[in-house]
């Protein structure tokens, strides 16, 4: 074989990479930081996952009462903090924030 080819190093990536994801499912599972995510109102997967984010205030439009607002990074929420505690939604994503799948929002 020419090739350099190195399958211990992809096959360590792979388990770190697999780590990673027990780690957050084990996160999300305790929820240790309930209180400080609920504050942020952001469910489970938006408080503990990973996010690489751009540093400088951007502008987003909510995606209910669609008013512009500014966020402190380019990881701009799906909808506002007060549409979000109004509606019960995770601020981020925008989802129930408890996963209540089985509910409609009616605007």
């Amino acid at each position: 074989m020419n090739g350099k080819w190195n399958v211990d190093r992809t096959t360590h990536y792979q388990l770190l990479r697999i780590k990673g994801m027990e780690d957050l499912l084990r996160e999300i599972k305790e929820d240790n930081d309930k209180e400080q995510r609920l504050k942020r109102q952001e469910c489970t997967y938006c408080y503990y996952r990973s996010c690489i984010a751009g540093q400088g205030f951007t502008n987003y439009t909510c995606g209910i009462c669609v008013k512009e607002n500014s966020h402190s990074n380019t990881a701009v929420p799906a909808i506002c903090l007060p549409c979000a505690k109004e509606h019960n939604l995770c601020q981020q994503c925008g989802g129930d924030i408890n996963y209540d799948e089985h509910r409609n929002l009616n605007l």
